[in-house]
């Protein structure tokens, strides 16, 4: 079972225990964002389809940083909780990314053959499962062949292994990378200003409101992730810019 620093345990702890009073265990899903930045982003983690041996991993992704200073989505990575309590998963057996809208985005699977602190995501440690445009979380292919802003990602990891009917996006973000700083992990590459961004997920939130009922004006998206905040339980997260 993944070590973890007793820093991160009441974390855990209280991450399983926000989603077991939130929704029905069947209803898996946990909202996650990002609020700091440069790079923002919303999106959701989910669990379906379980047997006692295979799953389906469901992480939705959408950029939301200013525009004015662009910045492309380009990795993404996650943990398994490798636990009989929690589930296990031993491999991945497909992967299948779909992108509105779809411009050309290429997001290659990561963490083969092991899925076992494979992902290298510094200064996170490593992940066990993850994606990354140029198979590389770090720094492979074109930027501009990830998430531009206001983009969608959706990428379907099908999983296999042992306990899965234990397998929860809760237990998903509350697994730590190898040196303990992270449950789930974003890269951003390709800003304006020459910087780049890794950030954690630094809430996790409620489901969002209900869409405003006809012939009333939606708030900004900037608006909105703000007040993901307010309720939500946040994250304490590593930051790194770099040109």
């Amino acid at each position: 079972m993944r070590a973890r620093p007793s820093r991160f345990r009441l974390l855990a702890a209280a991450v399983a225990g926000l989603i077991l009073t939130a929704a029905p265990a069947r209803a898996d899903m946990v909202y996650i964002g990002e609020s700091t930045l440069p790079g923002l982003f919303t999106g959701t983690v989910s669990v379906t389809n379980q047997t006692t041996t295979s799953a389906v991993i469901t992480v939705k992704l959408t950029n939301v940083s200013p525009a004015a200073n662009g910045g492309y989505i380009t990795g993404l990575a996650f943990n398994d909780p490798n636990s009989t309590a929690k589930g296990n998963i031993g491999t991945v057996t497909s992967f299948a990314p779909s992108y509105t809208p779809a411009t050309g985005q290429s997001f290659s699977l990561l963490g083969a053959p092991t899925y076992n602190n494979s992902v290298a995501t510094s200064p996170y440690g490593n992940f066990d499962v993850g994606a990354a445009v140029g198979g590389d979380w770090l720094g492979g292919g074109m930027p501009q062949d990830g998430l531009a802003v206001g983009q969608t990602g959706t990428f379907v990891f099908n999983v296999t292994g042992t306990s899965m009917l234990n397998l929860s996006a809760a237990n998903i973000l509350a697994a730590m990378s190898s040196n303990g700083t992270a449950g789930f992990a974003v890269r951003f590459r390709g800003f304006k200003d020459g910087s780049s961004d890794k950030d954690i997920a630094g809430v996790i939130c409620p489901p969002p409101p209900p869409p405003p009922p006809p012939g009333v004006v939606p708030a900004p998206p900037g608006l909105v992730l703000a007040g993901m905040g307010f309720g939500c339980l946040v994250l304490g997260r590593l930051r790194l810019r770099r040109k």
